[in-house]
């Protein structure tokens, strides 16, 4: 059975990858212009207290997956309402997704290339892996972190010569207002949106390690997430930042060592497509195990491609441009998800709370 289970490190670098992957290509927190690195740290330690919850979730029923234990602790009835708008959920996570997958390169470099063509590409690798199921989904996820991870980090040295530090004061000055909004956007993107990895999480051969993993995941992405925006912003500034689509291509586009090191966007996009990749194949197989789960199906292999192509079609359709991407996902997003990365998972944390003391009182 150990053959099926990811372990510890690949249950991080799966977290690791959920964050990275679209939060360092759009805007975050911008509501609190020269705060936005606080309230990304501050997003980053809420979300470790959440992950607490998910953890304990599908912690306390052995061999059930996060949608079965929705149905035993809810009943049939209840339980398939919740899983309904759980699978939505992941259904149009990953179709946002895609579509910044898309977007992202179409709209700096690749201008001529219709939105389809990255959308099937990146969905009939997404199909392979989520059928090739946990472990190399897990696996993959550690290379990807290993091939990447140096690539943040040479680009922030070699912006160091154009940082600013006036460009991050005065600190704490956005008013609590616009803090408590920066806040909430980030911890419902991209820290929040991991609660959808907790269909792979529960897969891992030591549920005891499960909550450790997840949390060290979400400390490793959120600080590699705050130094790369601090860098962003003493280099093009707050205003500069807030108001790009993608400032993350207009910053790399100033790293370079003379003629020697240059035309770090391309890298850039590269690798925050191969992050993506990982992110949709998640996100892919969150769905596929709540549809398979709701029409007891005993695999999930059979309904992903038509899933998969379901998704294409929506994030075909999801967004006129990128204008409206962008501004839906500040000024509508956080509200939306916050239903379902707390809101709800708190409701069916408090109901196997119950159900297991219930339990162990009849037990005793």
């Amino acid at each position: 059975m150990d053959n099926n289970k990811i372990n510890e490190v690949e249950v991080s670098c799966i977290i690791i990858l959920f964050i990275l992957s679209s939060g360092f290509v759009l805007p975050l927190g911008t509501q609190a212009h020269e705060d936005i690195w606080i309230v990304i740290f501050t997003g980053m330690v809420l979300s470790i207290g959440m992950a607490k919850i998910y953890s304990y979730i599908v912690s306390k029923y052995d061999n059930k997956n996060f949608f079965k234990v929705i149905e035993i602790v809810f009943g049939k009835f209840i339980g398939t309402i919740i899983n309904i708008l759980f699978i939505w959920f992941g259904i149009h996570l990953c179709a946002l997704t895609l579509y910044d997958f898309g977007e992202f390169p179409t709209s700096t470099t690749l201008n001529n290339t219709p939105l389809v063509i990255f959308f099937m590409g990146m969905m009939i690798l997404s199909i392979w892996l989520v059928k090739k199921g946990p472990v190399v989904i897990g696996k993959s996820a550690v290379i990807i972190v290993f091939l990447t991870s140096p690539i943040p980090v040479f680009t922030v040295l070699l912006l160091i010569p154009k940082m600013d530090y006036l460009n991050i004061m005065p600190l704490l000055h956005c008013g609590l207002s616009n803090f408590m909004k920066g806040t909430l956007s980030t911890f419902t993107f991209p820290f929040g949106e991991t609660f959808v990895a907790i269909a792979l999480i529960e897969e891992i051969k030591d549920k005891k390690n499960m909550y450790k993993s997840y949390a060290i995941g979400i400390l490793i992405g959120g600080i590699t997430l705050v130094g790369v925006t601090v860098s962003e912003i003493l280099v093009v500034g707050h205003n500069i930042y807030s108001n790009t689509y993608f400032p993350v291509y207009v910053v790399a586009s100033q790293a370079s060592v003379g003629e020697f090191i240059e035309r770090m966007e391309i890298v850039t996009i590269l690798a925050t497509s191969v992050s993506s990749f990982i992110k949709i194949s998640v996100c892919l197989y969150f769905t596929c195990k709540g549809i398979s789960t709701l029409l007891n199906m005993e695999k999930y292999n059979y309904i992903v491609s038509p899933v998969g192509l379901l998704i294409v079609g929506i994030g075909y359709r999801i967004f006129p441009s990128a204008m409206g991407f962008v501004s839906w996902g500040i000024n509508i997003y956080p509200y939306y998800a916050i239903v379902f990365e707390v809101f709800l998972p708190l409701i069916v944390f408090l109901g196997v709370y119950i159900n297991k003391n219930k339990r162990g009182k009849v037990g005793n």
